[in-house]
């Protein structure tokens, strides 16, 4: 019907109750993977003297800003992505990849493959792969999944006990580093705002270490966009000998942010309220499990 008020040169828009939604696929039950080992550990170092930090030799990106040396174009980022899944197929959650494999440049099947990785914590990670691959073939909103997953997966804090879905998300195998490396460039090649999110959480190869993008910390830090620079995941930085340590309210801070993302209570109950409306109970008790309340004057 649209093709024929087109055809007559009518191009208004129909009211949306005679516009039938597009349906979406239900999402497969098997949704496990077959990687191989994972071999390479994404947690961040312990913080260490500045003896032993002036020891350590990072890579030589390591807190540099991305040259345009970095950027990868869009199809030749998708290209290494395509032929690293054919290579392992099980990289590819196992209902999906008959569909993959039969149309690895799909745009929308990416998009909807994103949608059911990120409503289970084991298949996170590969949720950004798919995400990223929707956005870098032509979907808009192809990241959107990714917010929400970085939200749910804070940088894991040493000494404290890491959720199954944290550990799950922060151990890779070779080719899903790759994979990474080439989404991350290729996303710098297109769009470098859409690296604030991604690239604090998926890596890319700096010489022969893993690489986070983070804000440069020389930079503006109230700037809307900040200069992203490499850093070498480890560096965990640099703790004053003869401290008396962590306060019980930087503990309880610790704590609540490597399960939740925030902070307090407050923060982590108001970041609930984002949420759509089913999540919000299970996200509640997430924060009553894992924060303490903001007192007054602290």
């Amino acid at each position: 019907m649209n093709r024929l008020l087109v055809a007559i040169g009518l191009t208004f828009a129909l009211p949306t109750s005679l516009v039938a939604a597009p349906r979406l696929a239900p999402c497969p039950t098997d949704l496990s993977l077959d990687a191989g080992p994972q071999t390479i550990d994404l947690v961040s170092a312990d913080a260490v003297d500045a003896k032993a930090h002036a020891r350590r030799h990072f890579a030589r990106e390591h807190k540099l800003p991305l040259g345009h040396e970095f950027a990868l174009a869009a199809a030749d980022a998708v290209d290494r992505v395509v032929a690293i899944e054919q290579q392992t197929p099980g990289l590819v959650p196992a209902g999906f990849r008959d569909a993959v494999a039969a149309n690895p440049r799909d745009k929308m099947l990416r998009y909807r493959m994103a949608q059911c990785e990120a409503a289970h914590a084991a298949t996170w990670r590969r949720a950004g792969y798919d995400a990223a691959l929707a956005f870098l073939l032509g979907a808009a909103g192809g990241l959107a999944v990714t917010a929400d997953i970085a939200r749910d997966t804070p940088p894991l804090v040493h000494g404290l006990q890491p959720t199954p879905g944290q550990k799950a998300f922060y151990a890779i195998t070779a080719d899903e580093a790759a994979i990474e490396d080439a989404l991350t460039r290729g996303l710098y090649g297109v769009h470098a705002r859409a690296l604030q999110t991604w690239g604090s959480r998926w890596v890319h190869a700096c010489d022969s270490a893993m690489c986070l993008l983070k804000p440069d910390p020389k930079g503006d830090p109230y700037a809307t966009t900040p200069k992203l620079v490499h850093w070498d995941i480890r560096d965990g930085g640099i703790f004053t000998p003869g401290s008396t340590g962590p306060s019980s309210l930087q503990v309880a801070h610790a704590t609540c942010r490597a399960h939740t993302g925030q902070d307090t209570l407050e923060s982590c109950q108001y970041n609930c309220e984002t949420r759509p409306s089913d999540l919000r109970p299970s996200c509640n008790a997430k924060c009553a499990s894992w924060c303490e309340p903001h007192a007054f004057g602290e």
